[in-house]
């Protein structure tokens, strides 16, 4: 039979030794824990950092495209006018009331030789070749307007252009816009039509007839290839 004393120490021993392995393991575990804590911890600062480097790059891109959108922009701004048949590019020359109307006008375009438009209460009504006859010819727009209804108003060709009187005439266009031309207007249309040679008449009577943004452009184009004895 084992001595009792012998148990106890057994029993003491093991329970001291289990002590210390579970001391040991819990030493371990919170070891363990601290690493991964650090460890989470050093991924959150660079998950932050990723960000805030890819929050930097989208700015500086972003920025990139706004400086390149307003080059494009300054650059499309010094085109040639014939290459912006909207007419989109309008800069306030002057206004004043005629007849109770409120009449703006707009040169098209940055040259000194560009055409006019001319808005009636704020809406676009004509577009001339100069400012003398814009300042001109919206009055007297306004006058046939006063006196005349669209029926009265003639297809816009080049030989309905002929017929005009000393008052001018006012044509409408296939898109049924309408331009009305000054007696001045017509000389100096039918002057720039008679210089042209076939080929180039058969494309300035398409665009006179079109519309009246193609009219306006059409004359000035030809206006400028005739100085430079292109046409």
């Amino acid at each position: 039979m084992i001595d009792p004393r012998i148990t106890h120490l057994v029993n003491e021993s093991l329970d001291k030794f289990s002590f210390e392995v579970e001391k040991k393991l819990s030493q371990v575990a919170l070891h363990e824990l601290k690493l991964r804590e650090e460890k989470q911890q050093e991924l959150d600062v660079e998950d932050q950092e990723d960000t805030e480097e890819k929050s930097e790059i989208e700015k500086n891109d972003a920025e990139a495209e706004e400086a390149k959108a307003e080059t494009e922009k300054a650059e499309s701004d010094t085109e040639d006018i014939t290459l912006d048949p909207n007419f989109q590019k309008e800069y306030f020359l002057d206004t004043f009331e005629y007849k109770g109307k409120v009449v703006t006008l707009k040169k098209i375009g940055t040259g000194n030789n560009v055409p006019v438009s001319a808005y009636v209460d704020g809406k676009r009504t004509e577009v001339f070749l100069t400012m003398k006859q814009a300042m001109n010819g919206i009055k007297n727009v306004i006058d046939l307007k006063d006196k005349t209804n669209k029926d009265d108003v003639k297809e816009a060709t080049v030989l309905n252009l002929k017929t005009a009187g000393l008052d001018g005439i006012t044509l409408k266009h296939l898109d049924e816009s309408m331009t009305h031309f000054t007696n001045t207007d017509v000389n100096d249309v039918l002057k720039i039509y008679n210089n042209l040679n076939k080929e180039n008449k058969e494309s300035f009577q398409k665009e006179f007839s079109s519309s009246q943004n193609s009219a306006v452009n059409m004359i000035h184009f030809f206006q400028e290839r005739l100085k430079r004895d292109l046409a």
